[in-house]
């Protein structure tokens, strides 16, 4: 068993909190744990209905005899909420700190074999031109965080990031119809100076002939 499979020692606190709660033995086939529904908090949701018959209780009163053993005796569990005959479950933070770090030691384990594809994503780099943004760093954490996953399920992921846009501004001034013969040495003039602040080697351009 995995540490990080929070599923199964679940399922092992919740046959031990019934065999407490109402003094019957019942196995791990019976415990049925499913992902709670996004409309109600919690990760995992206990079907309680099969053990009425030793609480004698109703499915939401037996809910919450199950779950105030739980949260008092399961590490897991941070506290739970009934509806009916569902106990929902909500796990504690630290848990899931500890699966991401258990993963991130454990990457060989974790990774899916290989399906031969070739995946190209691209996503934004830091623009050298100007600060960043929240908005910028949100973008290429996604864009990053996206790439590992594909690369864990078994994609051959080539990452693609445009580092400036400056290819914008390099196409501007010799674009026909986009500048005039009077602005081209303005904005060349700023366009070296760009280059020479970033400390990047000055190209040979050649000028756009109109067909």
């Amino acid at each position: 068993m995995k540490s990080y499979d929070v599923s199964h020692k679940l399922n092992l606190a919740c046959v031990q909190a019934i065999e407490e709660a109402f003094g019957h033995e019942v196995s791990t086939n019976d415990i049925v744990l499913q992902h709670t529904r996004k409309d109600f908090d919690g990760q995992y949701t206990l079907v309680t209905f099969p053990f009425t018959r030793y609480s004698k209780l109703s499915p939401e009163e037996t809910g919450k005899a199950i779950g105030d053993i739980l949260q008092k005796n399961c590490p897991l569990v941070q506290q739970y909420n009934t509806v009916k005959g569902f106990l929902n479950l909500e796990i504690e933070n630290h848990v899931w700190l500890d699966i991401f770090t258990t993963l991130h030691r454990d990457k060989e384990s974790f990774s899916m074999p290989s399906t031969g594809k070739k995946v190209v994503l691209e996503y934004c780099g830091p623009n050298t031109n100007k600060p960043l943004h929240l908005g910028h760093i949100r973008n290429m954490l996604i864009g990053y965080a996206s790439a590992n996953l594909l690369s864990r399920v078994g994609h051959q992921v080539h990452k693609v990031n445009i580092y400036n846009d400056l290819a914008l501004l390099y196409a501007n001034p010799w674009s026909p119809g986009n500048t005039s013969a009077k602005e081209r040495p303005q904005k060349l003039h700023k366009l070296k100076a760009i280059i020479s602040s970033e400390n990047i080697t000055w190209p040979s351009i050649n000028p756009i002939k109109k067909k």
